[in-house]
């Protein structure tokens, strides 16, 4: 029985370390957005943006159910409207990059999304559904100094699927900081090679 409650107690305590060191490697990064509507489907060549005048967001974030509704949309869209939009965020580095890798994780962006970093281009993701992240280590600014963080979404092709999307960052945004040595993003899984009526390996 005392054998089982250390056990049980154990478990408990490196449950309790291993959140701790999940919540240490991954920042919620939805704060402190700014954000405007653009009128030009084209990708900006000036990146990052001024954007003193933008207004500030917390995402997630949908610009298109602040539109009025309008009969003359489809109704896939809700009889809302889509657009060019346009999120930056500012951010200081916190950890001496040297030593330190940090990436980018959006959990869904609608849609034909492009991302920047300082004005360094960081790839593109247009599938709205899906997350992307990218690893922002070579691009960031020494510790202590100001980034921006720069992210292009075009949904002005808005009648693109059988039910309402919205437009913009839609789902939540983590920054992840590792040692250089590390587990990927997502490079833990779980595979059943050898399965048979009788038992499975796991």
């Amino acid at each position: 029985m005392k054998r089982t409650l250390f056990l049980t107690a154990l478990l408990i305590i490196s449950l309790a370390f291993q959140s701790l060191k999940a919540q240490k490697r991954e920042a919620d990064f939805n704060f402190d957005w700014k954000f405007t509507l653009l009128d030009d489907t084209k990708i900006p060549s000036q990146i990052p943006f001024e954007d003193e005048a933008w207004r500030e967001v917390r995402l997630p974030h949908d610009w298109s159910v602040e539109f009025s509704f309008d009969e003359k949309m489809e109704g896939c869209t809700g009889y809302l409207a889509g657009g060019v939009g346009v999120y930056q965020k500012h951010f200081k580095t916190a950890t001496d990059k040297n030593k330190k890798s940090t990436f980018i994780l959006f959990d869904g962006v609608y849609n034909n999304a492009t991302f920047w970093l300082n004005g360094k281009r960081l790839g593109e993701n247009p599938y709205g559904y899906s997350p992307v992240y990218f690893d922002l280590t070579p691009f960031l600014k020494e510790k202590g100094e100001d980034n921006v963080l720069t992210v292009h979404v075009d949904h002005s092709r808005y009648a693109d699927s059988r039910w309402y999307t919205g437009s913009g960052i839609y789902r939540n945004v983590k920054l992840i900081t590792v040692d250089k040595l590390h587990i990927p993003i997502w490079g833990t899984f779980v595979t059943t090679p050898q399965v048979s009526a009788d038992e499975a390996t796991v």
